[in-house]
């Protein structure tokens, strides 16, 4: 069985780790890194429900062998390091005016930022600084157990016709590409928690041979697939060899 993680269910899986800048202590400039107001919103934000669902998933990935093939494609990668460069530019700029109206910046006024600190980067040792850290590499490291697998999409008349559907209730083409490359790789299943897929659920399996799976229903997808399966957990370190069996044996 093989399954497509959608980029929805893998940004949650980077901001429940933490590790890609996703849940740094800069977001609250005004507070001392180890303060206890630090360690309460952290525990607060750990409440919710995606976090939650995020890291019951790396739990069964970090623990279990996987009785399935998880898979993601180049898309993912791109969609995620999108994401990422927006939120450190928008987490920087917070410290140095309102959050409030840094947030209020379109996707294209923050691309147009992004492009003014590229070309002051060679001849403004600030600038260099800031586009050393904002657009640094995507290095996938949260994405344990899931697998990066090419795809080859095309678009002809027979595609349009059967995806007009979409354009029509307002899908946007990135989801539309996510719909055809888990075709392209033979999934069973799609794993998203983007609401979009869930109203046109119907519409979906009825175009594509995966079955959908929405938030709470892919988690509890992997956990009867790994209960049904074999599957111990992980070692963490290389069993050491029993000496005394060894020469009992040999003898």
């Amino acid at each position: 069985m093989k399954i497509y993680f959608e980029t929805s269910i893998v940004l949650d899986l980077i901001l429940a780790t933490g590790r890609e800048d996703s849940e740094t202590d800069s977001k609250f400039p005004w507070l001392p890194k180890d303060s206890a107001e630090i360690a309460y919103l952290k525990t607060l934000l750990r409440e919710e429900r995606p976090y939650q669902l995020a890291t019951e998933i790396r739990k069964i990935f970090s623990t279990q062998f996987p009785d399935i093939q998880a898979v993601i494609s180049p898309l993912v990668h791109y969609e995620a390091y999108e994401w990422l460069v927006e939120e450190r530019f928008r987490t920087e700029a917070s410290e140095a005016h309102l959050a409030k109206w840094v947030r209020q910046f379109s996707r294209k006024e923050v691309g147009d930022m992004l492009a003014k600190i590229k070309a002051d980067a060679p001849k403004n040792s600030s600038a260099d600084m800031l586009y050393g850290g904002v657009g640094r590499g995507f290095s996938g490291e949260n994405l344990l157990g899931l697998n990066t697998e090419a795809v080859t999409l095309t678009m002809d008349s027979q595609n349009f016709t059967k995806l007009s559907k979409y354009a029509y209730a307002q899908v946007g083409l990135a989801d539309v590409f996510h719909l055809l490359a888990a075709e392209f790789l033979k999934c069973d299943f799609f794993f998203t928690r983007d609401q979009d897929f869930h109203r046109l659920r119907s519409e979906i399996e009825s175009d594509f041979s995966f079955k959908l799976l929405y938030k709470d229903e892919g988690l509890a997808f992997l956990k009867s697939t790994f209960k049904s399966s074999a599957n111990r957990p992980f070692p963490t370190k290389p069993p050491k060899p029993n000496k005394s069996s060894s020469k009992s044996k040999a003898v």
